[in-house]
């Protein structure tokens, strides 16, 4: 017979603790931590916004390409055409 490796009273034990940890927060605090990770997303979906620039701008650098060498096709490139 197989011991189950976690106990269902340590979920029980941990979720208390966590609330007990919450409560003891101030509101200040609580205002703070919420702005400071408001702040942090907003820092990363700039970054994201940044990297599908980025994405788009070497999907049309490529396109462009295509278009300005001849004998540049993907059949070229892929079986030295």
């Amino acid at each position: 017979m197989n011991r189950p490796l976690f106990h269902p009273m340590a979920l029980i034990l941990c979720n208390t603790k966590r609330v007990k940890e919450i409560k003891q927060m101030t509101l200040t605090e609580r205002n703070q931590r919420l702005y400071e990770l408001r702040h942090k997303l907003n820092m990363k979906r700039a970054e994201v916004k940044m990297v599908e620039g980025e994405m788009n701008r070497v999907r049309d650098e490529y396109e462009r390409a295509q278009f300005d060498i001849p004998g540049n096709s993907l059949y070229d490139q892929m079986f030295g055409g």
